[in-house]
């Protein structure tokens, strides 16, 4: 009878944990801004700086009432997404370089790839924080 219940339990566990990524992975690829546009320029890089995103450090202080932790998460997802689009706006622009490069530089290429890669993993692990963050709960 312990057997049954274990693996009762485990399963709803694991089911639980497949929804849920599920259903993270669906939010973080669901584009709610419409997207800006990929253009890459010359004036454009200006815009570019990491000092666009210090507020974001100061966001996510603990012991804060939960309506003022909703409205700071509110905040700080909208700094992600706008990060994320400078993010690909830039990785953009490095691709079209390497494809109208008169050589053919594959190590380039794979280390943009890398970048997106990592960049999507690290950007996932700090929604599942934020997610935790939000409901009080230390991630």
């Amino acid at each position: 009878m312990d057997v049954i219940i274990i693996y009762t339990a485990v399963f709803i566990c694991l089911v639980w944990v497949d929804t849920t990524l599920v259903w993270a992975f669906f939010k973080l690829t669901r584009n709610l801004d419409s997207p800006q546009p990929l253009l890459l320029t010359a004036e454009s890089l200006d815009e570019f700086s990491t000092d666009r995103y210090s507020p974001m450090l100061g966001l996510l202080t603990p012991q804060i009432p939960t309506k003022l932790r909703k409205q700071r998460c509110h905040l700080f997802q909208q700094f992600l997404r706008q990060m994320d689009n400078d993010f690909r706006r830039i990785c953009t622009g490095l691709k079209l370089i390497l494809v109208q490069s008169e050589q053919d530089r594959p190590d380039l290429a794979w280390g943009v790839l890398r970048k997106e890669m990592t960049f999507a993993h690290l950007r996932m692990k700090v929604q599942f924080k934020l997610i935790g963050y939000r409901y009080g709960v230390d991630a």
